[in-house]
């Protein structure tokens, strides 16, 4: 049996979100030796016949199993007769397409949209510039100072996207000396490249008066719309809330089960369903929904098809319009405002950090100072013996 684990990529499942009306399926790739290029493979076995998330899981880990017996203990590679292509001999546009395809192995969906979006947005401009043949080792510092400029200069776009773009690339060519297809002995090419101070605008946070405005319009006017908020209250990010399905609640113990591939860190994690919040739920009778429903829907019931971010953010625009609210005013804000609180109570930054989703103490430390570095006057009275 010949070793072709470098021509190769490992099969893995495809679950589409838990959306048991699309197509699941496996997915695995080989390289072709002689376009240079991965050729994806996309198997499902007879998992799509079955009905339940649990079944189909069973069966495609059952499929991934036996695909990967094949390739990697019986040496199936169906271009075992041809030479692989020398990676040393790719060009840039190529090498950076391999980049997107291995990111995606380990990035959330979300930011591997944004990376293959700015990759792709510089390969664009490496064409138009006749510069995409280029071998790997051949981009420069100064190409890539011409693309910082062409940014900020011909697309118009602010200093904050722009330093984005820089480390996305400089990120890029890292990966590239992994993959062994950028010198071991040369700089990175954007490592020189300063990036521009920038001003980024932050949610504003709420205050208990505008809390109590807030509940009281929502009950009112929009009980699903409170609902959502307060899932965000409870620690959840809008792309989670959106995806959570009737199966995920416990409505005994009062905790929400986020799975992985649905939680921003890539972990498990068990959402405490706070207990001002339980009444609500239990009123809605979860138990006579099929565990597949989700959670919220545009009917303002489980239901077979989800809403999107977009419904709830419309729906939460018209509240702050009618209260008054400014734009920075956001539903994000409802999470900022929850943390800092926390902060300002007095509670443990580590149990905190349990509740962001921040993986370091510096990078929490740095999130919440943001918001206590403000520029309020302070209440200076409480200091001063006299007063007129």
């Amino acid at each position: 049996m010949s070793d072709n684990s470098e021509f190769i990529k490992a099969p893995v499942i495809k679950n589409r979100n838990g959306d048991l009306s699309k197509r699941w399926y496996v997915e695995y790739q080989f390289l072709n030796p002689k376009s240079g290029k991965w050729e994806r493979i996309r198997d499902s076995g007879k998992a799509n016949l079955l009905n339940t998330s649990e079944e189909r899981m069973k069966a495609l880990h059952g499929l991934c199993e036996e695909l990967g017996a094949r390739m990697y203990k019986e040496g199936f590679y169906p271009y075992a007769d041809s030479k692989p292509v020398n990676k040393r001999n790719y060009n840039i546009e190529f090498a950076l397409l391999e980049v997107i395809d291995e990111k995606q192995t380990y990035q959330m969906h979300t930011s591997h949209r944004d990376s293959k979006s700015r990759i792709k947005t510089f390969i664009k401009w490496l064409r138009e510039n006749q510069l995409n043949r280029l071998r790997p080792s051949k981009i420069t510092r100064v190409i890539i100072s011409d693309f910082m400029r062409y940014l900020v200069v011909t697309n118009g776009i602010s200093n904050r996207t722009r330093n984005n773009y820089l480390i996305e690339l400089k990120s890029s060519f890292n990966k590239l000396k992994t993959l062994e297809m950028f010198p071991d002995n040369m700089p990175n090419p954007c490592d020189s490249i300063a990036r521009i101070r920038s001003k980024s605008q932050r949610h504003v946070l709420f205050t208990k008066s505008d809390m109590k405005r807030m509940q009281h319009w929502m009950e009112k006017n929009d009980p699903n719309l409170l609902l959502f908020t307060r899932h965000i209250i409870m620690g959840m990010r809008p792309i989670e809330i959106i995806k959570l399905q009737v199966s995920q609640f416990d409505t005994e113990d009062w905790f929400i089960n986020v799975w992985a591939e649905d939680e921003k860190t890539g972990s498990y994690k068990k959402k405490i369903i706070l207990e001002q919040y339980r009444q609500q739920l239990a009123d809605m009778a979860l138990w006579q929904y099929p565990g597949q429903y989700f959670m919220f829907t545009s009917k303002g019931r489980p239901g077979l098809k989800p809403t999107t971010r977009d419904y709830f953010s419309k729906r939460f625009k018209k509240m702050k319009d009618e209260l008054g609210f400014g734009t920075m005013h956001t539903m994000y804000g409802l999470r900022h405002t929850t943390i800092i609180g926390l902060v300002k109570a007095g509670m443990n930054h580590v149990d905190i950090m349990k509740y962001s989703g921040h993986k370091t103490l510096d990078a929490f430390q740095a999130y919440v100072q943001q918001y206590l570095d403000d520029d309020s006057i302070p209440d200076v009275g409480k200091s001063l013996s006299f007063v007129l």
